[in-house]
């Protein structure tokens, strides 16, 4: 039986009738055609205490000529989030349904409110229209039957968030990119010099794809989530100190070491 993985480009494909039933949790139900998706929520680093973000649905786009095409529902149940508590690899549950096995579209989000803490003061984070009608994400994924499609979600709160020009005014201009669980794998490595806080970032050519923060006590980082390919890893911190690690191979499932970094 194959794995799951993420389709890069949507297709349409004929199959049984959708079985939908929100809150299963149970991974396998033989013969009866369908699977699990498994929504995470995480986020990188960012300069804020806390950036509470409300969810209030999350759906999934079924093939046009299937027999329940559309979106359906995976959850309705408005839940908020503090992006700035799922760094380092955490992650929370945004979601998971039951669904009848085969190839599905997008995904959406949907936001009815969010909130910024920043130097302790509180303020309102403007969600854009299209936001509150759904951020769509992603070009696909594959249900497989009797198995758990576990997905997450990158809220990259440090690229959302802008500023207006007016002091405490906040407005979310929303980054996200989505990966599969068994597609992706992670990087760890240990910082000599950790003491001023350095933020790690791995690179796919310009792009910054994932960042993390090292803890600045055991100088331990961790870059998770990274579909596999190759990277080159920075670590920085705020005196310009840096060090680089090109040639980074990550593989699906694996964790790769970087071994000892010292910042210079």
């Amino acid at each position: 039986m194959t794995t799951p993985f993420l389709r890069q480009t949507m297709g349409t494909l004929v199959f049984a009738a959708l079985v939908l039933s929100c809150g299963d949790d149970s991974p396998t139900r033989a013969g009866d055609g369908s699977g699990v998706l498994s929504l995470k929520l995480t986020d990188a680093p960012a300069t804020f205490d806390a950036v509470e973000v409300t969810f209030a649905e999350v759906a999934v786009n079924a093939p046009a000529d299937s027999a329940n095409g559309g979106w359906l529902t995976v959850t309705d149940t408005t839940r908020t989030f503090d992006l700035m508590a799922l760094g380092n690899g955490l992650t929370a549950a945004l979601g998971q349904a039951r669904l009848a096995a085969g190839d599905y579209g997008q995904i959406r989000l949907k936001l009815t409110g969010a909130e910024v803490v920043a130097d302790g003061q509180r303020y309102a984070l403007r969600v854009p229209s299209g936001a509150t009608s759904g951020l769509k994400l992603g070009g696909g994924f594959t249900i497989e039957e009797g198995m758990t499609t576990e997905l997450v979600v990158d809220f990259d709160a440090a690229r959302s968030i802008h500023m207006t020009g007016k002091k405490g005014e906040y407005i979310l201009n929303p980054r996200l990119r989505l990966v599969a669980s068994v597609t992706s794998g992670a990087a760890t490595g240990q910082v000599t010099n950790p003491e001023l806080g350095p933020t790690a970032y791995a690179l796919a050519g310009a792009d910054t794809v994932a960042s993390t923060q090292v803890d600045p006590v055991t100088g331990r980082l961790r870059l998770s989530y990274l579909p596999a390919g190759a990277y080159s890893v920075t670590v920085a911190d705020s005196t310009g100190r840096s060090c680089r690690a090109d040639a980074v191979v990550i593989r699906a499932g694996s964790v790769t070491d970087l071994g000892v970094l010292t910042l210079k």
